[in-house]
């Protein structure tokens, strides 16, 4: 089955048609900052998730669309750099950077790796998630509902919802309590 390569320059020429090939959508020349598109943007990308439609996101790094890794890839012959701002970043080695272009144009103030400053990775996405739709519910759980939200592909055992949840213990976004010999999860309040 043949792709069809969307060249986004901006926002409207993301467009989710009923076709049945897999879309493939290029940000490499994008002309919108990202952050004035950023939840529209998730939006499409959910809906083609739902509807069952395979898409790739081409060329747009990771610390933009956090917790849709599993639809990233990156072309090895475009204008793409690893900036300072990179560096320690979890994705680190699938993530090639940001254009070139993107950064001469709007500046690389958007840039900030998961895991620091306010953005999240999709497994800390997805625990939120969850606790938002049921709070105060067990690691095993929580594994239950993660196979039905597609934001991460890598739950499958208590011990990485463990990591996942101490890291955000840490930041003040959750909670665990011992009971009766297992974790329970829930968010914090503010």
């Amino acid at each position: 089955m043949n792709s069809k390569v969307i060249k986004i320059k901006k926002l409207s020429d993301i467009k989710i048609n009923r076709g049945q090939e897999p879309l493939i959508f290029d940000f490499t020349t994008m002309q919108f900052k990202f952050s004035s598109a950023k939840q529209e943007l998730l939006e499409k990308m959910d809906e083609l998730i739902i509807s069952g439609r395979d898409f790739i996101i081409l060329n747009l790094p990771l610390c933009f669309v956090l917790g849709y890794r599993r639809y990233c890839k990156f072309e090895t012959n475009q204008a793409i750099n690893r900036l300072e701002e990179c560096r320690g970043c979890v994705y680190g080695n699938f993530c090639r950077g940001v254009s070139r272009q993107y950064i001469k144009k709007f500046g690389s103030k958007e840039i900030v790796p998961p895991g620091q400053g306010e953005s999240l990775t999709d497994l800390e996405r997805c625990l939120l998630k969850i606790l938002n739709l049921k709070n105060n519910i067990s690691s095993q759980r929580v594994l239950a509902m993660s196979k039905k939200i597609n934001l991460c592909s890598t739950c499958d055992d208590g011990a990485i919802i463990l990591t996942v949840g101490e890291r955000m213990i840490r930041r003040g976004l959750v909670q665990k309590n011992l009971k009766k010999g297992q974790y329970y999860w829930s968010l914090v309040k503010k």
